[in-house]
């Protein structure tokens, strides 16, 4: 039919077929950075110490680093870390989990989990939501993880450290950020008339969210590039 590249509505409403106990466990490494990360107050050296002991994944720490770095010259992990910052590093440790989880998954699966994030930021930047951002770039990463995973939505949340407006939204269809994942599925499906009604009703320019868009898919494509 002259197209190379289709995507199917299993990437906006996936049919669970069975549970994979394959991806229940991950590397050790990403658990000791997320624990180091959830503390009081974390440690840039213990950081580093853990991400050196996994050549793998400091070269695909590092390679997302340099995506975001102006200079190419990187002088150390923890000098890298620094960089980043701890809110930042969070935010990138799920890409990479969550890249881990998928790699028997088509890559468009992780891909629109990248755009929806990129895509949430900026309309979160933009609306009444500025203050979440946090929260909605999380939700938006983590919208393709029963896909992933296998299992519903709620049972794939049930042990991550998310807040409950996240789970709400996710899981349950409901709460304070679930309009974000509204506007960005009837985004998604060119739903005109209900990205009008939300952006509205969220205060942001519903003109302006093809800029965020074309941007979120730009970004996208450039971070699976790197990983």
């Amino acid at each position: 039919m002259g197209f190379h590249l289709f995507q199917g509505y299993f990437f906006c409403k996936p049919s669970i077929i069975s549970k994979s106990n394959r991806k229940k466990s991950t590397k050790p490494q990403y658990s000791r950075i997320m624990n180091e990360l959830h503390k009081d107050e974390p440690s840039y050296q213990a950081l580093a110490e853990i991400i050196e002991t996994d050549v793998n994944l400091a070269y695909r720490l590092m390679r997302v680093i340099g995506l975001n770095k102006d200079e190419n010259i990187i002088y150390s992990i923890k000098s890298s870390l620094i960089y980043m910052g701890f809110k930042n590093l969070e935010r990138w440790m799920n890409i990479l989990m969550l890249q881990e989880l998928s790699d028997d998954k088509p890559i468009e699966l992780l891909k629109t989990s990248l755009v929806r994030l990129r895509f949430g930021e900026y309309i979160a930047d933009k609306s009444r939501f500025k203050e979440r951002r946090l929260e909605i770039s999380m939700m938006c990463l983590f919208s393709t993880i029963d896909a992933i995973l296998d299992v519903s939505m709620e049972e794939a949340l049930k042990d991550v450290a998310l807040t409950e407006d996240v789970k709400d939204a996710l899981a349950r269809n409901c709460g304070n950020l679930r309009p974000v994942c509204n506007l960005i599925c009837s985004y998604e499906n060119g739903l005109w008339k209900n990205v009008s009604g939300i952006s509205e009703d969220i205060g942001i320019d519903e003109y302006d969210l093809y800029k965020g868009y074309l941007k979120a898919l730009d970004w996208a494509d450039r971070v699976l590039s790197m990983m």
